[in-house]
């Protein structure tokens, strides 16, 4: 599979914006975190705000 790393690097080849590469994996390391501990409601559904924006924010820069 494709690691993290692996994927941020992809997003910085592909000139993706430096901030949303940082959001990005902020999201992943927030998710990987939830794997092994439990989070709060509130933090989840923070947590999956946050990954819609992400993920809208990277369509749009896809769409370029």
């Amino acid at each position: 599979g494709l690691t993290n790393a692996a994927l941020l690097n992809l997003l910085r080849q592909a000139a993706i914006q430096p901030d949303l590469v940082e959001r990005v994996r902020e999201v992943l390391l927030q998710v990987d975190i939830g794997r092994f501990a439990p989070i709060p409601e509130g933090d989840a559904r923070a947590l999956i705000s946050e990954t819609r924006l992400v993920i809208n924010q990277l369509e749009k820069e896809f769409g370029k």
